[in-house]
């Protein structure tokens, strides 16, 4: 299956926040989703918002994965890129959709002189998707750089 990679724009809103939803029903976290809070904080990444970018994974029939990311300077010359969000939906897995998304990832970090690429594996997955998400990322270059700290309130 042939998957292509495009930048998100505001006419996919609605899929996004439906895409959102489906998410928050597979984390393991005690989560309710809010479609107010999630349009909100989607605009930024598709109305043009500087540093703020979607990507989305496009097969010939039907969008089936996605990618926040959002650039940074905080304190340094050049940025570092810090992926917020990354999903594939059931109909977009055991196909290229991952990977593809994630060689854009790396095609935006170049274009923008990235030093860094930040990822985190903490959306609270079942095991098995859990794996699979760590060793996409491993394959693709990224290595464990020490332990995401969460407390739950």
């Amino acid at each position: 299956m042939h998957v292509d990679i495009r930048e998100a724009t505001e006419f996919d809103l609605v899929w996004m926040l439906d895409a959102a939803e489906n998410i928050i029903d597979e984390t393991s976290y005690d989560l309710t989703f809010n479609r107010d809070h999630a349009r909100d904080h989607l605009r930024h990444y598709v109305s043009g918002t500087p540093g703020w970018i979607a990507l989305l994974a496009e097969t010939e029939s039907e969008v089936v994965g996605g990618v926040l990311m959002a650039e940074s300077l905080e304190f340094h010359d050049t940025p570092l890129l810090y992926v917020t969000k990354f999903w594939v939906l059931p109909s977009g897995r055991r196909t290229r959709a991952a990977r593809s998304l994630l060689e854009g990832v790396g095609n935006y970090a170049e274009e923008r002189n990235c030093t860094h690429i930040f990822a985190t594996a903490t959306a609270g997955l079942d095991a098995r998707e859990q794996r699979l998400f760590v060793n996409l990322l491993t394959r693709s270059g990224f290595r464990d750089t020490g332990p995401v700290m969460m407390k739950e309130m």
